[in-house]
This record gives structure tokens, C-alpha cells and sequence, in this order.
């Protein structure tokens, strides 16, 4: 670690550790309220109940703001620290979107957005020749256990990653991990769209696990050996769940169940350990698979046209 990120560390650390302390005095503010109520029920009753209310709203009004923004705080430092650096970027809030909308998920083509997505923990900056932006999502995905049956919804949270590659790759296809995208939806969705269509991946350890989708009767459409190994090393590093979309020259890759944001806990207070942990170390993993993309050659109707 530099010299300059471990001061760095230490003055956010002792930023939090402030707030921290400021927290945990309105808590136990609270309990102290709560013992007095409990005192005076053996005096008066009228007092306990006033001594209630008042613990009941300064929980509400003070401490439930004060834990919110202490939570806060720890996620910001915590992804100031660690993701935007090798992202590049500026800034994160908690209402950032960093670029990914709608019309991202809906471009990459892996799987349905039937509403605006929920994006929280935006950021977006320049890692090399990449313009990547990155977002916890939450896509509302639309289903039917049986036909014509009611309608319901499945949230599908994870990771969303996009990367601008500096070319036109010329390529169109999506590579879904089976638990990425849930059968029956994913089915469902790729029913409905006319042009990409399921297709063998021709790779053994990958068959029953993945899915590969491309238009029909392009076969050149597949990823090539070196983003076929970039891929594995992800789904095998990943406790989540991958979906892959290479489309010109944007590349999007979704991983259910992680997240940028790690559980803060209040009872324990921060340590440099902590703001130093990497919450989504697979970003290293899918800029190996944007330069297997990027160094891919592109299709041959593609080159003739540069000539």
C-alpha cells in the first residue's frame, strides 16, 4: 500500500470513527430513556408513558438518521477506497446511477427490464482505453408460472458492469450463466426476440452451466478461446452468478447476487481493515474479459469495410 493511501485511510478512518462515537451516544441516549421509563412504572405511569414517547421519537427523529448516515458514510469510504480508484472515477453517492439506465439494460439484450431498474452506487470513469460504468442494480423481471396465468415479478439484483471498447468488435452475442437469469424468464424473453437464438458454446466445462445466444446461422458469432478463458476464471472466482452481452462495441456483464456495497454493521465500529476490503474484487476480472474482447479480431466483413 502507498504511503499516500494509508493516510488517506487513517483520516477517513478518523472521520468515521467520530461519527461513529456520535451514533453510539444517541443510542444509548435511548437506553437511558428506556431505564428511566422502566424506573418510574413503579412511581408513576404517566411519566412512563411520556418517557416512552419521548424514547420512541428521538429514536425515530434522531438515531434512525444518524445509523442512515453513518451506513453511508462507511459504504462511500469504503468504495472511495477501493472500486473508484481502479475505476477512475470522481465521485459515488448512493443515489448515483454512474451511467446505467434502462436503455443500458435493455441495449445489452440479456434479459428483460419490464420497469426502470432501481440503481444505487453509481460511478463511471476511464480504466486505460475503457470507459466503464458500474452500478448495483435491481431489474424488475416479469413472469408467468403457467400461460395465461397471473403475472408476477422477480427482482433480479446484482452487479451491472459496462464497458465502451475502443472499436467496433462487429460481434453480437450474450453468454448467460443459467442462475444469472432464471430459466423460465430467460426463456421466455429470448422467445420473444427475433433475432438471438440459442446456440451451442462447444465448450465442455461450461455446457449445463451457461447459455450461449446469437443470431441464427452465424456461427462466427461466439466468443473466441481467449474471452472464453477470461469468462471461466470469472465464473470460477465468483460466489455470484454471471450473464455476458458483447454487442460492437459495448461489452455489459452482470453478476447476480453481489454487490458494491458490503452490510455495515453499527454495533462494531470501523477499522482500517474494513475501509481497505475489496467489495468487488470481479472487476479485475471482467477487464480481462474486456481485453480479450478488445483484442479479438474483428468479423471479416467488418475489416473489409476499414479497407
Amino acid at each position: 500500500m502507498k504511503k499516500t493511501d494509508n493516510v488517506k485511510i487513517q483520516e477517513t478512518l478518523a472521520q468515521l470513527l467520530s461519527q461513529y462515537r456520535k451514533f453510539r451516544q444517541a443510542v444509548w441516549a435511548v437506553l437511558a430513556i428506556l431505564v428511566a421509563a422502566l424506573v418510574s412504572a413503579f412511581i408513576n405511569r404517566y411519566v412512563t408513558f411520556a418517557l416512552l414517547g419521548a424514547a420512541l421519537l428521538f429514536h425515530l427523529l434522531y438515531v434512525r438518521k444518524q445509523q442512515k448516515a453513518y451506513t453511508n458514510s462507511v459504504s462511500r469510504a469504503n468504495i472511495s477506497l477501493t472500486v473508484m480508484p481502479k475505476l477512475g472515477a470522481e465521485d459515488v453517492s448512493e443515489r448515483s446511477t454512474g451511467g446505467i439506465t434502462a436503455s443500458v439494460v435493455k441495449r445489452a439484450g440479456m434479459m428483460p427490464c419490464d420497469e426502470d431498474p432501481t440503481v444505487f452506487w453509481g460511478m463511471e470513469g476511464d480504466t486505460g482505453e475503457f470507459h466503464v460504468q458500474i452500478a448495483d442494480i435491481t431489474i424488475p423481471e416479469r413472469f408467468e408460472l403457467k400461460k395465461a396465468g397471473k403475472k408476477r415479478v422477480h427482482f433480479n439484483i446484482g452487479v451491472w458492469t459496462h464497458v465502451v471498447l475502443p472499436e467496433n468488435t462487429g460481434f453480437r452475442y450474450c453468454v448467460i450463466d443459467e442462475t444469472a437469469v432464471p430459466t423460465p424468464i430467460r426463456m421466455a424473453y429470448f422467445d420473444r426476440d427475433p433475432v438471438m437464438f440459442s446456440a451451442e458454446l462447444g465448450e465442455q466445462d461450461l455446457k449445463g452451466k451457461v447459455v450461449l445466444y446469437r443470431p441464427l446461422g452465424e456461427e462466427d458469432q461466439r466468443p473466441s478461446p481467449a474471452i472464453l478463458k477470461a469468462m471461466k476464471e470469472l465464473i470460477s472466482y465468483t460466489p455470484g452468478y454471471m450473464a455476458m452481452s458483447l454487442h460492437g462495441n459495448e461489452l455489459d456483464v452482470f453478476v447476480r447476487g453481489r454487490f458494491l456495497t458490503g452490510p455495515v454493521t453499527a454495533s462494531q465500529k470501523p477499522t482500517e481493515a474494513s475501509l481497505a476490503f475489496d467489495p468487488f474484487p470481479e472487476y479485475e476480472y471482467i477487464l480481462r474479459i474486456a481485453s480479450a474482447c478488445a483484442k479479438k479480431r474483428r468479423l471479416p466483413e467488418l475489416e473489409d469495410a476499414d479497407a
